[in-house]
């Protein structure tokens, strides 16, 4: 279900018998393996020398890159992660099916803080999109329909609104130059939001429609175009610009 993470000489791979592999990348040798004891779904992330590990039973795992062995284990995650974690600040922030929000911190394992989305049903979590962040700011959208902006720092919440009734979903990005927020939403057109504004500003949409579409996706950016996945296996291509 996850996707693989490569330092440029392993790749790291995980499964949902909770075994963790390491690879060589232009061999395919393995390296190493690690039994998280927990079913894996959620992607590997690589930084500074660690892989890092959010399973489905309550906890976050750091990795040695070179051989897997252990580092610190956070085990008071609340709900089983199924994204691909951010990596900023220092912090590895990830959303659980239990309507929460996590910061770890990278170093200790430690929890810096946890954002709720004050809902009690779980079908509502931020856990299937991919958070951004930029500024100080983290961003998430979530199947509520609705964008919501943190301060990265604390985890505060700066503003959660439902864009002027912008039915978002779980798939978003960030532009090339991290000035705006890219988002689909279920009624298929792609919005573009300030990340700096105090209240949620809508700089452009899209001028077509894809269709009804709630398939988690990374948007993407590239030299001025944005490329956004569908469930319909199409690709579309859209201006930076002006969203065209």
């Amino acid at each position: 279900y996850s996707t693989p993470a490569t330092d440029g000489r392993r790749v790291i791979a995980v499964s949902a018998d909770g075994m963790v592999r390491a690879f060589a990348l232009k061999s395919g040798r393995l390296l190493w393996s690690f039994d998280a004891g927990q079913p894996v779904v959620a992607s590997p992330v690589i930084s500074g020398g660690r892989v890092f590990i959010t399973g489905s039973s309550g906890r976050c795992q750091a990795l040695n890159l070179t051989d897997g062995t252990l580092l610190w284990s956070n085990g008071t995650i609340e709900g089983f992660v199924e994204t691909i974690p951010l990596i900023y600040k220092g912090m590895l922030i990830f959303g659980t099916w239990d309507n929460r929000l996590y910061a770890i911190d990278v170093g200790t394992g430690a929890t810096r803080w946890i954002w709720n989305n004050g809902y009690t049903n779980r079908m509502l979590s931020p856990d299937a999109c991919v958070p951004v962040a930029t500024g100080n700011r983290v961003f998430v959208v979530a199947p509520d329909r609705k964008m919501a902006c943190l301060d990265a720092i604390t985890g505060k919440q700066i503003w959660h609104p439902d864009l002027g009734g912008i039915a978002v979903r779980e798939s978003m990005g960030i532009s090339a130059d991290r000035s705006m927020i890219l988002a689909k939403t279920m009624n298929g057109i792609v919005v573009g939001v300030s990340v700096t504004a105090d209240t949620p500003e809508v700089v452009w949409q899209t001028d077509f429609n894809i269709g009804y579409d709630i398939a988690p996706g990374v948007i993407t950016e590239h030299n001025g175009v944005v490329f956004i996945p569908s469930d319909k296996g199409l690709i579309h291509a859209v201006s930076r610009a002006n969203g065209s």
